[in-house]
């Protein structure tokens, strides 16, 4: 039986950093302005099996993926509408750490995921 465990979550997007004249550093800016969310559900009967919920998409071009380490995506769909779930089967994966990105136009969200064996 496989062990899930969420460790962390991070916002890229809106990040903009300027440098004038030597090299000097003018503003570094962070703005979360969105209301876009990624939230697992591991089914308790099925521990191979993550729910992956995404809410808050207003954008059309969006997609979500489940990238290894190395950067390979086990997992990749478009998100068609608001509040949709995607369920991925994790029986094959090996003990390790996994990325759930959610890639929209103006930002990419991701949350770190952990298999253990």
């Amino acid at each position: 039986m496989k062990k899930l465990t969420i460790i962390a979550a991070m916002l890229i997007g809106s990040i903009g950093v300027s440098m004038s004249g030597v090299g000097e550093p003018v503003k570094t800016i962070t703005v979360d302005s969105s209301k876009s969310e990624i939230k697992f559900d591991v089914n308790a009967s099925k521990a191979q099996i993550l729910n992956v919920s995404v809410q808050g998409v207003e954008e059309d071009f969006t997609s979500i993926a489940l990238i290894d380490q190395r950067g390979k995506s086990i997992f990749y769909s478009f998100v068609k509408s608001d509040n949709e779930t995607f369920e991925i089967n994790l029986k094959n994966l090996t003990p390790g750490k996994y990325y759930v990105k959610l890639n929209m136009d103006s930002e990419i969200r991701m949350k770190t995921l952990i298999v253990q064996g």
